[in-house]
């Protein structure tokens, strides 16, 4: 997405952040984190203020009091958060997930939470005395908090839109992978080329939503345009055209759409609808010619359900439709949990 148009959408976002009441609008992943790194500073600035008042008190032979509490309220929640991601790389490791964590996103997440737990500590420095250090230090770290929090925000209104049903990291995921699931996921994931497909079919519960979402956020963590949509979902929007809602993207013009529940997987044998079907209806039309213009300029993401004994027709009747659309055979990559 252009730069002027995604800051154009983080200053509306912003707006609709700061006015209005979260009980009647809901809470936005944007909000959210607004709300989280003020809790941040608050439980930088507060315990600072109790510090600096208990040694003024309790200690009165220490020079520096003031410095002293700030310090102290800073270094506990740096130790508190040096402590959580130690003990989540721990957990990550122990855990049996085929796909490591993003460690540099995880550090710098960490680093945002721990600078703004500081920036409390020395604000409240600075309402008690406007010396030089509190000064410089409130800039500096001003300076610094800028540059990542329009970073961050950025990527919650990249995550936002999505209009994900949950929040999933590949990380995250305890699905057993066999090693081509895992290959073709990691070359679909990898590969920059545009036109890429991936066909996910399993049984019920065997992770294909959690798998598609999972691959979608980690997308819109890297500011890419996503948008998941269900089949039932997707066959009212075929013939409209891209302006019928007022969103910054849809599944048109996202860089990655998942299509999910394309056939129910609670019902394994059924097959509400084929491919040959699906593709009749996702080409025909006043928007046909563009439908089809999108397979091979965009990226996609399919969910099936279905049984382990059909599973391997399936995939080939969908890849054999898709490739029939116009879509490059070596672009087509496959998942098939078992």
């Amino acid at each position: 997405m252009a730069y002027g148009a995604i800051r154009k959408l983080m200053l509306s976002q912003l707006r609709l952040d700061l006015l209005g009441k979260d009980s009647y609008r809901g809470i936005s992943l944007t909000y959210a984190w607004l709300a989280n790194q003020f809790g941040h500073f608050g439980l930088g600035f507060i315990p600072a203020l109790f510090l600096h008042l208990s040694i003024q008190r309790f200690f009165p032979t220490i020079n520096d009091a003031l410095l002293l509490g700030c310090f102290l309220s800073a270094g506990v929640w740096f130790g508190f958060e040096l402590f959580n991601i130690l003990w989540q790389f721990s957990q990550s490791k122990s855990k049996k997930s085929a796909f490591r964590p993003d460690y540099r996103n995880v550090i710098e997440d960490t680093s945002v939470d721990v600078l703004f737990f500081i920036y409390g500590a020395m604000a409240y420095g600075l309402v008690m005395d406007s010396r030089l250090f509190f000064i410089t230090a409130m800039i500096v770290l001003t300076l610094v908090l800028l540059f990542f929090s329009v970073r961050w925000y950025r990527i919650r209104v990249y995550q936002q839109h999505g209009n994900f049903p949950f929040q999933r990291r590949l990380s995250q995921l305890d699905t057993s992978f066999s090693k081509q699931d895992i290959e073709a996921i990691n070359n679909y994931m990898n590969e920059e080329a545009t036109g890429k497909h991936l066909l996910i079919f399993g049984e019920f519960e065997k992770g294909k939503t959690s798998l598609g979402v999972a691959i979608a956020n980690e997308k819109a963590i890297k500011n890419k345009t996503t948008y998941y949509t269900t089949a039932i979902k997707l066959y009212s929007l075929l013939d409209l055209n891209n302006s019928y809602q007022n969103l910054p993207w849809n599944w048109r013009s996202a860089q990655y759409t998942i299509i999910d529940d394309i056939n129910p997987d609670a019902h394994k044998d059924v097959e509400l609808i084929d491919a040959k079907t699906f593709m009749a209806l996702y080409s025909e039309g006043k928007f046909g010619e563009e439908n089809l213009e999108v397979l091979s300029k965009k990226n996609f993401i399919w969910i099936h359900g279905t049984s382990q004994k059909k599973s391997l027709q399936r995939h080939a009747d969908w890849k054999n439709a898709l490739i029939h659309a116009g879509v490059n055979q070596e672009k087509i990559y496959s998942v098939i949990l078992v």
